[in-house]
């Protein structure tokens, strides 16, 4: 849709006799006269508008609870997108997995990453792992052989950790963190405050930007902040999946 340059205002609806009703004095409001509406600015570059809750200015928050994770064996989902980074969460500006990428990758793919009911969280990584020459000790990136993990780097090779699950609230996504030396979701390069050059034996929280609780899959989209400053502006997104039990 190509739009003049300028401020709009606007209400989401089904149709003409049902129509949001929004809140005058919230942040994506403006109110003149007996009319409250959502505004919009247009100053020529393209607008990607935001998926929002109706009648509210914040973003749908995921409807998880703990149970929705626990006794799934979860895997990475084998599809183009499945990650990918950007200057935002859910973005990939920077970088989007494409199906040859996603080809050359084999042995993520049948990663598993397992919560229970009492805090529990396991990897196994089968038969290898994905490193990448970036890593500590790596020249070349590709799948290694799980016994052929450079030493430093073995922490990565699976293992038993802990989690704890945030659900989320009207200002906050749902979270789930993860803790022990070598715990990740997805995969392991996107570290708290930091691109995972080594295994850190740190807490690492993923934010869950969407969840579908579908008839044959369950499909999990995460991001972890990699910023710094902790301030939101670099991401690392994965999409998982498990079998509906």
């Amino acid at each position: 849709m190509t739009l003049a340059n300028g401020d709009y205002e606007f209400k989401f609806a089904t149709d003409v006799n049902d129509q949001e009703t929004l809140t005058e004095g919230s942040d994506c409001t403006l109110t003149t006269d007996i009319y409250t509406n959502r505004t919009l600015a247009v100053s020529g570059a393209s607008i990607i508008y935001g998926v929002v809750c109706w009648e509210s200015c914040l973003d749908c928050l995921p409807n998880v609870i703990t149970s929705d994770l626990v006794g799934k064996d979860w895997t990475l989902w084998e599809r183009p997108g499945v990650i990918a980074v950007g200057p935002g969460i859910g973005r990939g500006d920077y970088f989007t997995a494409d199906q040859a990428w996603v080809d050359g990758a084999p042995c993520l793919f049948d990663d598993t990453f397992t919560f229970d009911d009492t805090g529990g969280f396991v990897i196994n990584v089968g038969d290898g792992v994905l490193l990448e020459n970036s890593m500590d000790s790596v020249s070349t990136s590709g799948c290694v052989a799980v016994g052929d993990i450079p030493n430093n780097l073995t922490a990565w090779g699976g293992g038993a950790f802990t989690y704890t699950f945030e659900e989320g609230s009207e200002t906050s996504l749902p979270t789930i963190s993860v803790t022990g030396n070598g715990a990740y979701i997805g995969f392991f390069k996107g570290g708290a405050g930091t691109e995972q050059t080594s295994p850190i034996d740190t807490t690492i929280t993923y934010e869950i930007i969407n969840f579908y609780d579908g008839p044959i899959n369950n499909r999990m989209h995460i991001g972890v902040d990699y910023s710094a400053a902790g301030d939101g502006s670099a991401y690392w997104n994965y999409w998982l999946t498990s079998p509906v039990q």
